[in-house]
């Protein structure tokens, strides 16, 4: 009997979900090779598209400013290095360049510049000079060898000298690691990864399936069909698939359908997608609001400063340091290339929040927050000033011994405190609030 029923459901595997053998706890990872990461990470995973799109999107649209020796900004706009950053190469823009490099660096824990010269040449030998062009390479065709860096697969492969003192046209930027590649934030993802992408493929076969599991029929000890009642039976049972599975449909006497297959529903699909989201954005130090489109205007400030200083801020800095120690020093050792406070919004915000703060605190000096605020003191504006009227304590009372009789006219009194030094309008005030209270 089984093998009759074998015989009669040759069903095409395309069509139905593929069964997880759970039983030894193994299974084929889709990113067991680095290969894998760009097609099987960051083109088939949503959470993780975003999660580096988002990363390197920020860090692509900040303005970069070179500084002098003493961290002041160099406004020069026709300045070789300033140029070189603004038009990297003839194919790509600075946003464009910066954002290929950083999705390379966070897809697979590293990425590759290469400095491009006049002389073909000067290409392959290390250079002191600065490149008259930038470009991105494909990690996957990179490798070190023999003191040189090689780029490329076979008798195509282009050779790039390293210098004794580690000097190379190739700037690479590498995740941690103690060899020389660095370790991809995709492999720490790897099960959560598998787990999204498999769910969705189970998803998606289910849909192709016309929302039918697997199943069998179930037949009595006495109940036997034969080869032309099995052939009706299967045709039955494929136009009851899809759009005619809302028909009645009536087995012979004997004969019972059961379902095998689990649905994404038996497998809590929705809760383990989400949780495995949510590790995903936490491992990229991506805040969950902004990943899911659930942020409010309540929160969003406080999730951008988040995805600033967990995320954007030490992907930024890194590259910058790296770009200082390699492409810098061509041009000039005493210059640095950084970026623009002012023009990241989440600084902003916390510039904002904190001057509200200075501005109501009462136990210090002006120029003390103004200090704070990194601004340069004011002469004059180190007293401490009253709540009520904001003059300074050591003028309340005009210095005078109260038991003394005042002039008969605030005029008088003005003209008083003006001999003992006062400017014009603090003994004006002074005279306006004595002969206030006196009245």
């Amino acid at each position: 009997m089984l093998d009759k029923l074998r015989s009669f459901f040759q069903l095409n595997k395309k069509n139905y979900a593929s069964a997880v053998n759970v039983r030894g706890f193994e299974f084929n990872s889709l990113l067991s090779d680095m290969n894998n990461y760009m097609r099987e990470g960051y083109l088939s995973n949503a959470v993780l598209h975003r999660c580096i799109n988002l990363i390197a999107g920020e860090i692509a649209k900040i303005p970069l400013v070179l500084k002098n020796e003493k961290l002041e900004p160099i406004d020069n706009i026709n300045d070789p290095l300033l140029k070189l950053l603004s038009n990297p190469n003839l194919e790509q823009s600075k946003v464009e360049f910066i954002n290929s490099v950083m999705i390379n660096y966070l897809i697979y824990g590293n990425a590759y510049i290469r400095g491009s010269y006049e002389s073909s040449e000067s290409n392959y030998l290390p250079q002191t000079k600065l490149p008259i062009l930038l470009d991105v390479l494909d990690p996957l065709l990179m490798k070190k060898k023999d003191g040189c860096w090689e780029y490329g697969v076979g008798h195509n492969a282009v050779k790039y000298l390293i210098g004794l003192d580690g000097n190379s046209n190739i700037l690479h930027l590498k995740g941690f690691s103690n060899s020389g590649v660095g370790v991809s934030t995709i492999k720490a993802l790897e099960s959560q990864i598998n787990q999204i992408n498999l769910s969705n493929d189970w998803n998606n076969n289910i849909l192709q399936n016309s929302g039918n599991v697997s199943s069998v029929i179930e037949m009595s000890g006495d109940t036997n069909l034969t080869a032309q009642q099995q052939q009706e039976l299967k045709a039955a049972l494929e136009a009851f698939k899809g759009s005619k599975s809302k028909s009645v449909m009536t087995l012979p006497k004997g004969l019972q359908f059961k379902a095998v297959g689990l649905t994404p529903t038996d497998l809590n699909f929705s809760d383990s997608i989400d949780q495995a989201s949510k590790i995903i954005a936490f491992t990229y130090g991506v805040p969950v609001d902004l990943l899911m489109g659930q942020a409010t205007y309540e929160n969003l400030d406080k999730a951008k400063e988040q995805l600033w200083d967990n995320a954007v801020k030490p992907y930024l800095e890194h590259l910058l340091t790296e770009l200082n120690r390699w492409l810098t020093p061509k041009y000039n050792e005493r210059y640095q290339i950084s970026y623009d406070e002012d023009a990241v919004e989440a600084i902003s915000t916390k510039r904002d929040r904190k001057r509200q703060s200075l501005e109501t605190s009462t136990f210090m000096t002006i120029n003390e927050k103004r200090e704070a605020m990194g601004l340069e003191p004011l002469a004059g504006a180190d007293t401490l000033l009253t709540e009520m009227s904001k003059i300074p304590l050591d003028q309340v009372g005009m210095g005078m011994n109260f038991d003394d009789e005042l002039p008969d006219s605030e005029q008088d009194y003005e003209k008083q405190l003006i001999q003992r030094g006062y400017d014009q309008k603090s003994a004006r005030v002074q005279a306006e609030l004595v002969y206030d209270s006196e009245q």
